[in-house]
């Protein structure tokens, strides 16, 4: 059984980005970049036709509909345009991530990277199936339309007026550039998380590993003034405990600096996403076409955005774990030396490590609680506005 590598947690997610051409690469063939700059002109293409509806449409459920349809285009193109502006950095990222520092645990340690994989390949499922589920019904729906027909979200372009060949251009269209933009997001959303959860699993790895140094030394013969045995050894593995911990906070560093205003653009779109599909789903007919489309949609975004900021909170969670793993040491049967290794640990491990977004809100569970609360508040308000007209 082989040792499981950073690389190996992020084997499907890169997968589904070279599929849509959105991940970077060192050195690209011409094939590739051709699909990359296809994908990105069809993605602002959308984005462009998008703007433009704003000034056509005059229901004000179908506006509401399709600002949500705009957020999430046009979030989408800041994430793959940040992604790109740093592609330098996300290169260097993952160089960093095949360390071998981070292979210098103990092999039975493995499980807690094996685990974190399973984890990381189960929410991309469920990415792909709330993706999936929710651009189906948005591609199926206007089949079913009778009276007129219909673009799976409102356009530019009136499809009543044009020819049937216009028409069927446009709905391929619009099909291509969201199955690309939803494929593309599944994937940048799936790997940020699958590197979260690494994180994560590192600092479990790092804790057992402390925890275990002083094992040598805790013997029954021993008493705190018999130390001193074992006390080289034992301090050598806690000096590659501590080359692993600040491995592991430039990891976490890198991803915060890469991804940061990744994370602020997935809460604004997420938060107003919230806000107008849960308004839209609380004043449409229950089993309507608006009915399922908002809920689709609302339960992705939930989903989303509920995975973000529970890993956040893992990796909180976890850097401030090595702290209690040091003080549950057998330290009183250790010398110096090693206690004051075992202080610099702990002082290391004082401040937890937070990710953010946009460096204004941590990516935590106490954020998604506000974050809920704020879309009821403003949802209901809206609600009420539509109600009194």
């Amino acid at each position: 059984m082989k040792r499981i590598t950073n690389d190996d947690g992020i084997k499907l997610q890169r997968a589904m980005l070279l599929t849509t051409g959105m991940w970077p690469k060192q050195f690209p063939n011409r094939k590739y970049r051709i699909w990359n700059t296809f994908n990105y002109i069809l993605a602002f293409l959308m984005f462009t036709c998008l703007l433009r509806t704003f000034f056509i449409l005059k229901d004000f459920s179908s506006l509401v509909q399709n600002w949500n349809i705009f957020i999430t285009f046009a979030g989408f193109c800041i994430k793959i345009s940040i992604v790109y502006l740093k592609r330098s950095k996300f290169l260097k990222l993952l160089d960093f991530m095949n360390n071998k520092i981070f292979e210098s645990h103990d092999f039975n340690l493995n499980k807690h990277m094996n685990h974190s994989i399973n984890i990381s390949n189960s929410i991309l499922r469920l990415f792909q199936f709330s993706a999936g589920f929710t651009l189906m019904c948005m591609f199926l729906h206007p089949l079913f339309e009778k009276k007129h027909r219909q673009l799976p979200f409102e356009f530019c372009l009136d499809a009543t007026e044009d020819s049937v060949l216009f028409y069927v251009m446009w709905y391929v269209i619009q099909v291509a550039a969201l199955s690309s933009a939803g494929c593309s997001t599944v994937g940048l959303d799936s790997v940020v998380c699958s590197m979260m959860g690494l994180v994560a699993a590192h600092f479990r790895i790092l804790g057992e590993t402390v925890s275990s140094t002083t094992n040598l030394n805790s013997t029954p013969n021993n008493s705190p003034l018999s130390y001193g045995e074992s006390d080289e050894k034992i301090n050598e593995k806690l000096s590659r405990c501590v080359e692993l911990h600040l491995a592991i906070i430039n990891f976490a560093e890198f991803i915060d600096d890469i991804f940061s205003y990744c994370f602020l653009c997935q809460f604004l779109s997420s938060a107003f996403n919230m806000i107008t599909m849960g308004f839209v789903f609380t004043i449409t007919t229950p089993g309507s076409t608006e009915f399922i489309l908002s809920f689709t949609f609302l339960s992705s975004t939930l989903i989303q955005i509920s995975i973000f900021c529970a890993y956040g909170n893992e990796v909180i969670i976890e850097s401030l774990k090595v702290h209690d793993a040091c003080y549950m040491t057998e330290w009183t049967y250790c010398g110096p030396k090693v206690r004051k290794t075992l202080f610099f640990v702990m002082e290391c491990a004082k401040r937890p490590v937070v990710l953010t977004a946009g460096k204004f809100v941590d990516l935590s569970l106490a954020s998604l609680v506000s974050i809920f609360r704020a879309a009821v508040s403003y949802g209901t308000v809206l609600r009420q506005l539509y109600y009194s007209k």
